[in-house]
């Protein structure tokens, strides 16, 4: 907020959305167990065509690991998503209920925005998407963007970013490889962006002192 000159007081009350978890390293035995979250559409339906051309590019990349077992955590239709079937892809149509279940099932998670932070809040191994586009929110008669996003992009770039990988396998699977591992560079962005559980007497506290 500092860095896009918010004017008013920000108060930092604490992570609400999980349990925060150390960082679990993963080491598949066999393949390793991949979950897909794609981005999913608003409540009409509608997903802004740079989204759904990006979950189509990641997909597309996905199925052609022959070294993953890919699950694919989908909201709303597949079709919505810019996603097709797949005999080899296992599908869960999910709900934005903060279910955490294929989560903590998996090896590595692929995801953005809530869903992704929660997947590093639980220690879960995690690729980030959707970071390298504007922010934006909308339908489709009209879609904000985030009009200062250069300032604070490279801040809040996760480390791992599947874009960098994208319709290249191998680098996909190395990435995935070493994203598994721990690393500092996550765990400094864990400080930043989950930060400490919520504290609900300090909440009230400041609530009760801007009355």
């Amino acid at each position: 907020m500092r860095r896009v000159g918010y004017p008013c007081p920000v108060e930092i009350t604490g992570w609400t959305y999980t349990e925060i978890k150390p960082f679990q390293e993963s080491k598949p035995d066999k393949k390793i167990k991949v979950l897909f979250a794609p981005i999913h559409p608003i409540g009409s339906g509608y997903l802004i065509e740079i989204d759904r051309e990006l979950n189509f590019n990641i997909f597309k990349t996905l199925v052609n690991m022959p070294d993953i077992d890919l699950t694919v955590r989908y909201i709303g239709t597949l079709g919505q998503c810019n996603l097709w079937k797949c005999p080899h892809v296992k599908y869960i149509e999910g709900k934005p209920d903060g279910t955490t279940k294929e989560i903590e099932e998996a090896d590595i998670v692929i995801s953005a925005y809530t869903h992704a932070y929660m997947t590093v809040a639980l220690g879960k191994p995690l690729i980030m998407m959707g970071e390298r586009t504007r922010p934006h929110a909308g339908n489709a008669l009209f879609t904000g963007w985030g009009e200062q996003w250069e300032k604070y992009k490279n801040y809040l770039e996760y480390p791992f970013n599947i874009c960098d990988a994208l319709n290249e396998p191998d680098k996909a699977l190395k990435m995935m490889i070493d994203a598994m591992r721990p690393s500092r560079k996550v765990e400094k962005w864990k400080q930043r962006f989950i930060g400490k559980p919520f504290e609900p007497d300090y909440f009230v506290d400041r609530v009760e002192s801007y009355l």
